[in-house]
């Protein structure tokens, strides 16, 4: 009878016991789950501060993987690889230009450069920690043309192609570089102007003014010409279309780099956006400078070097990570397709 009376007592305790700290057991729980899910810390999204609306849709073609974004900020933060392009033959290093500024019969600004580096050579320079390939033009010296067919018409798309062309010309091709963007068909998206059969000046593929997404469409976009009477022409789209009547060569492409001796006002100098990038600076009416990045750059820092250090006063951007320059001794240049080529060759 004992046993069983403290069996039972003990039973009766064990269960008082239970209901009593079970509630304080749910309580403390809850303040600790709680206090967990304030040290818990959900990953910070990697958003640039400078973030724009604008998104672009860039560089269909690209042949490589590579970054598909432009220098400006976009919602597009894709990485992708590049191909590196080999050293070329000459480094110098960046000097500061004694330049003049003087106002030509169009009422442009002219720069006149006293110390330029080295015409007529493929050189290597550093600019903010990053290498770039400079070929220098002096049309007082050698001429420039665009090129996209041969004369029957079948596309030339390459630079040995070019080369050999030139050739059957009496010519020498000194350099050589891609103009400008195209479509999958190896059509110009702007405008191409070159000399048709009969030596006349023709719009082969005429001006493009829409409104679109891709670097060409970035307004403002622009056009690089060479003159009837021999001289250098790089302007907004707008500008250049009350003066394409004077020019026997013309490539548009987009967006201008420099506009009037200010970076694009849609560049972000914070951007961390970077892509192999080419384009081609007017100096002055007879000099114009072609840079191409060796590595990814962004859209600020390109327009700078030609702003900055060869006091371009327009400036327009070419192509992106296809881009490649001829130079006879080098072998940088791969054997990548192109629509519009501009070819360089020694006055006779």
């Amino acid at each position: 009878m004992n046993k069983t009376v403290h069996r039972n007592f003990w039973l009766k305790d064990t269960f008082s016991a239970l209901i009593f700290i079970l509630p304080i057991s749910l309580v403390v729980g809850f303040f600790i789950y709680a206090f967990s899910l304030e040290e818990i810390k959900t990953p910070n999204k990697l958003v640039d501060q400078n973030e724009v609306s604008t998104t672009v849709n860039i560089e269909k073609k690209t042949p490589t993987t590579m970054p598909t974004n432009i220098g400006i900020t976009t919602t597009n933060t894709t990485k992708k690889m590049f191909d590196i392009v080999p050293n070329v033959a000459i480094e110098v290093p960046i000097k500061k230009l004694n330049t003049t500024l003087t106002n030509n019969n169009n009422n442009n600004l002219t720069t006149t450069l006293t110390n330029l580096p080295p015409m007529g050579k493929l050189l290597e320079v550093k600019f903010k920690n990053e290498h770039y390939e400079v070929y220098i033009v002096d049309l007082n010296t050698d001429n420039i043309e665009l090129f996209l067919n041969d004369d029957n018409g079948k596309p030339l798309t390459n630079f040995k192609n070019l080369k050999a062309y030139i050739k059957q010309q009496g010519k020498t091709l000194s350099f050589a570089t891609n103009g400008g963007m195209f479509h999958a068909t190896k059509k110009p998206v702007g405008l191409y102007r070159a000399k048709s059969k009969n030596s006349f000046p023709k719009d082969f593929y005429a001006l493009n003014k829409k409104n679109d997404t891709g670097n060409f469409f970035l307004q403002p976009n622009g056009v690089f010409a060479v003159t009837n009477d021999n001289r250098i022409i790089l302007k907004e789209t707008i500008a250049f279309e009350k003066v394409k009547n004077q020019t026997i060569y013309a490539t548009q492409s987009g967006p201008m780099l420099v506009i009037d001796g200010k970076i694009h006002p849609k560049f972000n100098k914070s951007s961390k956006n970077t892509n192999i990038r080419s384009g081609v600076g007017y100096i002055n009416s007879k000099t114009a400078v072609f840079i191409l990045s060796k590595t990814p750059v962004t859209f600020y820092d390109f327009a700078s070097l030609f702003k900055d250090e060869y006091k371009c006063n327009n400036a327009l951007y070419l192509d992106g990570v296809i881009s490649q320059m001829y130079y006879p001794t080098t072998s940088s240049s791969k054997n990548q397709d192109f629509a519009v080529m501009i070819g360089v060759s020694p006055k006779k």
